[in-house]
Parts: C-alpha cells; structure tokens; sequence
C-alpha cells in the first residue's frame, strides 16, 4: 500500500519512511508519510524507468541472492517481482515495454514485469547499457555496441571507429537519432596506470557519422538526454572528481556548466551518485537532506531542505503531476 493522496510536489522513498511533500513559498511542507515499503530492499537509482504512470528500477534485497524487479506507483506502492533470470545485467524502457540482458539472454516484459518474449543474445558477455530508440534496442559491450529488433531479433554489430580498444565504454544515451556513449578512461600510461578521459563519443545511428565532444571534466559516467532544452546531462565519477560536479552540455551551442554537488553535501558524507531525474526541462538530485531543482533552460538552482522531516537515507524521487 501507498500514499491515498498522489496530489504532491515531491514523494520520497526513504530508509524508514515514504513522504510526500508540498512546495509552499520557497519550501517543503510535508503531505502525507507512511511506512517503509521494507528495510531490507535497496532500489538501484539509474536506470530507473518510467512506463505509463509507473517507474521500474532493479533492486536486491541484503536477505536474499539475485536482482528482482521493482514497480513504482504514484502513490509510492512498490510491487517486487523475481524475474525467472535474476542475474540482471542491464535494462532499459521504450515508455511501453521493459526490457533487460542476462549474460546470455534478452527479455521483453509487460507493464506488470510479466514476460513476453526472450531470446539468446549474441555476445554471451556482460553487457553494460542497453538503450531504445523508436524502433530498436542498442546494447553497449564496452567495445561493440549490438543492435536488435524490439522483437529481440538480432540485426547487427556497430564498431565505432572511434573506439580505443584500450579504453572503457560503459555508459550510454540515446536522443534523436544519435547514441552518446562515455569514455571513461584511457589506455594505461608509461607507469602502467589509466589515464583519465573526456570524451563522449556521438554515433549517428542513420548516417553511422561519427563526433567526439570533449568535456571539460574527466571520468564520465552515466548520460541522459534532455530533449525538451536539447542538453545532455552527465555524471562525473565523483570519487576521482574532487569538485563533485555533473557537467550540463548544450548540444545546440556546445556550452558547458557545471552543476557542483558538493555544496549541497554534508560534512564527511561518503559520496555516491544521487538519485537524478528529470520533467519539463529541469533536473532533479535527491541529496542526503535536500532536493536540488536545476532549470536546463537558464541553469538556476533551487534547493529544497527537508532537513526538519528527519528522513533517513532517502533512495528514490518522485516528481509530482
């Protein structure tokens, strides 16, 4: 069970409690709370997924072994399912149907995580991102990216001839026909260490043209697309970042901001990735005691403290109607 009322600016999926809030004036007045759904689950934060009215994340519980699957309602309900492969590599939406990779296998699920369809996949390897455009799945192997039908046929191997093969590929963004793939690290150097990279890789899907963009921060993780101000946002690894920022790309311009986290962290917290999403054109961080609201048209910044509703390890983010 949920929250009755879905009527919120903010519902939070915390360690000890589900809330909502209402922004009134430039702060949080808290809605509705109830329980924790359960202590023991842990729900990933990206991807994290939105079909219908509903978002979809993996989530492992510490009492038990193996990846389930998660159904977030509005009213912050979460439903567990244990898909019959549990091993979950990587999963991806189209707005309609989920979809996720084993080490050897491609599954298509309904709305309700019931399965559709499954097939071998090709590479039989660890598969780091799948993505979907109007038509196809893509799914990034560090060096190959594999594309199939939504049908989960298989349709063909791209080679980016950008690649380095020395380098690490682990993270990608599909928009308007183009893959955005990240360039984590280098080959080694001289002293046998990898040497950090800035780049992210775009690969035109129809006409296979290939770019690079060069970030002005290294180590780039995870990338999403803002369609709405037709930007790019992008997670830097923040424990080799010491100013702890994600870097906002215009691809209209090719400008850059910096979005820094580390203003809105507490003292001696132990960095990880927040919880990040976005709607209408501004961006979303769920930080230990806060939610910054960044605005992907003009880049202001707005933060809103729920410091005073003694929250304990909020995980999950729902942004209101």
């Amino acid at each position: 069970m949920g929250l009755k009322n879905t009527e919120y600016d903010f519902g939070i999926i915390a360690y000890d409690k589900r809330i909502s809030f209402k922004i009134s004036g430039d702060k949080l007045e808290k809605d509705k709370e109830t329980k924790p759904f359960s202590k023991n689950y842990t729900l990933q934060k990206n991807p994290f997924l939105k079909i219908k009215d509903s978002y979809y994340t993996k989530t492992s519980d510490r009492a038990k072994e193996g990846a389930e699957l998660a159904k977030v309602e509005n009213s912050l309900a979460v439903n567990i399912t244990k898909p019959k492969d549990f091993s979950i590599n990587t999963y991806t939406s189209d707005n309609k149907y989920f979809y996720y990779t084993t080490h050897d296998k491609i599954v298509k699920l309904d709305d309700n995580l019931k399965e559709i369809k499954s097939s071998d996949y090709k590479n039989n390897l660890y598969s780091n991102q799948m993505v979907a455009s109007n038509d196809s799945l893509y799914i990034l192997d560090n060096h190959i990216i594999y594309k199939y039908s939504k049908a989960l046929d298989f349709i063909e191997e791209i080679h980016p001839s950008s690649f380095d093969k020395a380098a690490s590929y682990t993270n990608m963004a599909y928009s308007k026909g183009k893959l955005y793939i990240s360039q984590n690290l280098k080959g080694k150097s001289s002293n046998g260490q990898y040497e950090e990279s800035n780049t992210i890789i775009v690969y035109d899907i129809e006409t296979k043209e290939e770019n690079i963009i060069e970030l002005d921060y290294p180590y780039p993780m995870q990338i999403y697309a803002d369609e709405v101000n037709d930007n790019l946002i992008i997670q830097h690894y923040e424990l080799y970042v010491p100013e702890d920022v994600w870097t906002v790309y215009s691809l209209k311009d090719g400008s850059q901001h910096q979005i820094e986290l580390g203003k809105y962290r507490l003292a001696d917290e132990e960095l990880s990735a927040p919880f990040f999403t976005q709607k209408d054109g501004f961006y979303y961080f769920l930080m230990s005691d806060s939610i910054l609201e960044v605005s992907g048209k003009d880049m202001k910044e707005k933060s809103y403290s729920f410091k005073d509703f003694d929250i304990s390890y909020p995980n999950v983010l729902l942004i209101g109607k």
